[in-house]
């Protein structure tokens, strides 16, 4: 007698991956919003986002944090995150300063 086992539920590689990457972005966005308190300064939380992602602070196994904060407007900007190897696309976070409100938008098929 032989006994197959099929999962019922089968994800993508580039699903079981997409947790780090949102990971490493929340925890960009909490370094940015700590920088940014300390002055209002959207300049600071640059400056430390720049040093965290040089510094390898927002690599990951799978994902990387870029190291640039684009700002969408005055009350908004966004952080990307890229595959570290080729065939997942990227993702981005935009998130408010003052409210701290966030999204996340997945690219799956576009790449840098």
């Amino acid at each position: 007698m032989w006994v197959a086992c099929i999962p019922l539920i089968s994800s993508t590689n580039h699903e079981r991956r997409q947790p780090e990457a949102e990971q490493l972005m929340l925890s960009a966005r909490k370094l940015c919003m700590s920088a940014y308190s300390k002055h209002g300064s959207i300049d600071d939380a640059e400056t430390a986002l720049l040093k965290a992602v040089e510094s390898k602070m927002y690599t990951g196994r799978y994902y990387s944090v870029e190291a640039h904060l684009v700002r969408v407007d005055q009350n908004r900007a966004r952080i990307y995150c890229y595959p570290i190897t080729p065939g997942d696309g990227f993702t981005f976070m935009e998130f408010e300063w003052d409210s701290n409100e966030s999204r996340i938008q997945w690219n799956p098929r576009r790449r840098r």
